[in-house]
């Protein structure tokens, strides 16, 4: 709905009954399933929003989920992004607002089951960092303090493979290729 005139966005918002205001928002990490979480406050055209004495804080991303001794192809998950927000307004203006982006899930770890051949695994990337964008059609001021604690991307899973042992005989007989490849770990794009 749109709200006419300027909109203060400050102290932490109740879902329900009243109670004084405390400082800030923080959103915990979601359930399994859900798999993004994004703030977006737009107020409309000709409005101003003013983040006022106000902390906001995003959830983690959730790790990936492991891939362990259950083949000879272990793939770990990829780690869940953290969330995003978005501001748009006519004009913004921000005095003591801090920000703190969530980190990037972990990718998941593989590891094969053993005596195989060939033996692949592949660790889950990392997630991306928290991320945000804030943009106004006429003014954005910092008034006071603007502090952004930015999070970091995941890390990426680990592999390990494991490939068959070869006959001591002799002539011996070759053991099992095997193939381990660690996750990329997760973006973090700031600009």
């Amino acid at each position: 709905n749109i709200v006419p005139g300027c909109v203060r966005i400050s102290g932490t918002w109740f879902l329900g009954g009243g109670g004084p205001p405390p400082p800030g928002v923080s959103v915990p990490t979601p359930p399994p399933g859900v798999n993004r979480i994004v703030l977006n406050f737009n107020f409309g055209p000709n409005q101003e929003v003013h983040l006022v004495d106000f902390t906001l804080s995003g959830p983690d991303g959730r790790r990936g989920t492991d891939d362990r001794g259950g083949s000879c192809d272990a793939r770990g998950e990829s780690g869940e992004d953290a969330f995003r927000m978005r501001v748009q307004a006519s004009n913004i203006r921000v005095n003591n607002f801090s920000l703190w982006l969530g980190n990037g899930g972990d990718g998941g770890d593989a590891e094969t089951k053993k005596d195989c051949d060939p033996g692949r695994a592949t660790g889950g990337n990392g997630g991306q960092a928290g991320n945000f964008k804030m943009s106004a059609t006429g003014t954005f001021e910092i008034a006071g303090a603007f502090n952004i604690f930015p999070g970091r991307g995941g890390n990426g899973g680990s592999g390990t493979a494991n490939g068959k042992d070869g006959d001591p005989a002799c002539p011996g007989k070759k053991g099992g290729d095997a193939t381990a490849t660690g996750g990329n770990g997760g973006a973090n794009k700031k600009e």
